[in-house]
């Protein structure tokens, strides 16, 4: 329901109003139904945001006491335990129950594929992915992750095939530019092009505080303290500007902290 909207809202832009709108309506509709799995799943997720691991076990185990084959809940465990408890191989046991009942669930492909990337086991990451692209061929996340094992292998020409075809499901996506074309020139020590890819997200709508830092760091290669700086700059402004509307605002959070980094400030970078 429009819980479920919502939680998928912030696991995009990790805004803190769309957490709490998905929490909100999801217990306004357990009020109605008490029984209604859907918003005990909606709660798994937001629960795994909060890093409330409990609270997410708890919400599952109320979702198989109702639907006991309820692949998503086994799903969503999984990334609880991916995610915050960093326990790969449990997560991993809980894809795969998730893919026992269900074996088209292509988001358990994820899973599995982010589990064996996180234990550097690419090969197996490479597997489970492919396997996801099978059944969802444009799937932007399994896309994404493929790219990334390869630019982890320093296998570059596989990533850049990888954000060709990417591009042809998603010509004008700041996702794909973002976190697969610029990261994998990036990457590759190809700046300039990296550099021009980061802007082409922020034209495309990827968010500025997402950005800025790591096309000052694109110039900081190069050797272009001038631009670096600038770049620095607007970052440490932009992120500011975030923070005083969403002052939990996880990415901007950690990018004001990098930037403070590049800048030469220890003792802001720590606080952040």
């Amino acid at each position: 329901g429009e819980g479920e909207v919502f939680a998928t809202k912030y696991n995009y832009q990790r805004t803190r109003d769309w957490l709490d709108k998905a929490k909100k309506m999801a217990k306004k509709a357990l009020a109605l139904d008490p029984e209604l799995a859907e918003a005990h799943l909606t709660l798994i997720r937001v629960y795994d945001f909060e890093k409330e691991i409990s609270l997410a076990i708890g919400e599952f185990e109320k979702v198989i006491e109702l639907s006991p084959n309820n692949n998503d809940a086994y799903r969503r465990l999984g990334y609880v335990y991916q995610n915050n408890l960093f326990n790969y191989e449990k997560a991993i046991e809980y894809f795969q129950k998730a893919l026992e009942i269900r074996p088209t669930d292509s988001k358990s492909y994820r899973g599995l594929g982010g589990s064996y990337t996180s234990m550097r086991k690419y090969d197996e990451a490479i597997k489970f992915i492919n396997k996801g692209l099978e059944i969802a061929p444009d799937d932007i996340y399994l896309l994404t992750f493929l790219a990334d094992v390869y630019r982890y292998q320093r296998k570059f020409d596989q990533a850049l095939d990888v954000y060709q075809k990417t591009l042809k499901y998603y010509p004008n996506d700041p996702t794909v530019s973002y976190y697969i074309g610029a990261w994998v020139y990036y990457s590759m020590g190809e700046y300039e092009k990296a550099i021009e890819i980061f802007e082409k997200s922020m034209q495309q709508g990827e968010s500025e505080f997402m950005v800025l830092v790591y096309i000052g760091s694109a110039y900081r290669h190069k050797g272009d303290k001038e631009k670096a700086k600038a770049f620095f700059d607007s970052s440490v402004s932009v992120c500011k500007k975030v923070l005083e509307e969403e002052p939990e605002n996880a990415s901007a959070l950690s990018n004001l902290g990098l930037t403070y980094a590049f800048l030469g400030n220890k003792k802001e970078a720590i606080e952040k």
